[in-house]
This record gives structure tokens, C-alpha cells and sequence, in this order.
């Protein structure tokens, strides 16, 4: 009985890791260019929070109803690009797991987007769905 408290201490020690692991997502994913992608398939509840570029790493913070610790993320482009200067192409945040259920769950996602990058041309910018920022990403 006097190790109790000592368990329990360390239960929760542990679980408190597991959950900052679930929501510390330090592997880059690649970005998924699917040609057939159909947009209107992309989740509506998936909210994107931040986006940011560093080198050929985008780092988003992705929130979601219904989602929580250890819910998993693809990015998913359909290869198409706007002729514009310079040129711009769309990103779908895609639910692939939900985790452990709760009311709203998030965490920062990281992929290698250096497979976005348009011939002769040193930069794009990123329009992400449920984020109203163009990213740029330079090359």
C-alpha cells in the first residue's frame, strides 16, 4: 500500500509523456501529390492554426474536432499549379487516424515539400485549405 502513491505518480508521469509524444510530431511526412484528388474530399473539421516553411519543411499545426493525441495527418497536393508569378498550387490537409477521441485535439505536423517544387522557377507559394495565408516557399 505504501507504493500507491509512488504508481500513481508515476502513471501519471507517463502518461503525460505519451501525450506530449502523440502531440510532437517530429517525423516529416512527404507531401502526397495525387493527380485524382477530388478536393470536396478533403476534411472539412481539419483546421490548420500555423503554417510555416524552413528549408523544404512545412511545419503546420493542425487542430480537429473529434480528433486527439496521436490523430495522424497526410498533406495531399493534386499536382496542379496557377500561372501566376510565382506560380501557386493548393495543399489538403487529410485525416488519416483520429487518435485517442476528444472534443478538439492539435498538434504541429511536419512534410517534405521539396517535391512541389515547379521547373524554372525559385519559388511558389502554398495555399493550404483552411489557412488564409499564402506560404511562400523558396528554393
Amino acid at each position: 500500500m505504501k507504493n500507491v502513491p509512488v504508481f500513481v505518480f508515476v502513471l501519471l508521469i507517463a502518461t503525460a509523456c505519451l501525450r506530449n509524444q502523440a502531440l510532437s510530431h517530429d517525423e516529416v511526412k512527404e507531401v502526397i501529390i495525387d493527380k485524382n484528388f477530388d478536393s470536396r474530399k478533403a476534411d472539412a473539421d481539419v483546421k490548420v492554426l500555423t503554417a510555416t516553411v524552413e528549408g523544404d519543411v512545412l511545419s503546420v499545426e493542425l487542430e480537429c474536432d473529434g480528433c486527439g493525441a496521436g490523430a495522424a495527418f497526410d498533406m495531399v497536393n493534386d499536382g496542379k499549379y496557377m500561372k501566376s508569378l510565382p506560380p501557386g498550387t493548393y495543399l489538403y490537409p487529410v485525416k488519416t487516424s483520429d487518435g485517442r477521441k476528444s472534443e478538439t485535439g492539435s498538434g504541429v505536423y511536419k512534410y517534405d515539400i521539396s517535391s512541389l517544387q515547379y521547373h524554372n522557377t525559385n519559388s511558389i507559394f502554398l495555399l493550404i485549405k483552411g489557412y488564409d495565408d499564402r506560404i511562400m516557399y523558396k528554393y
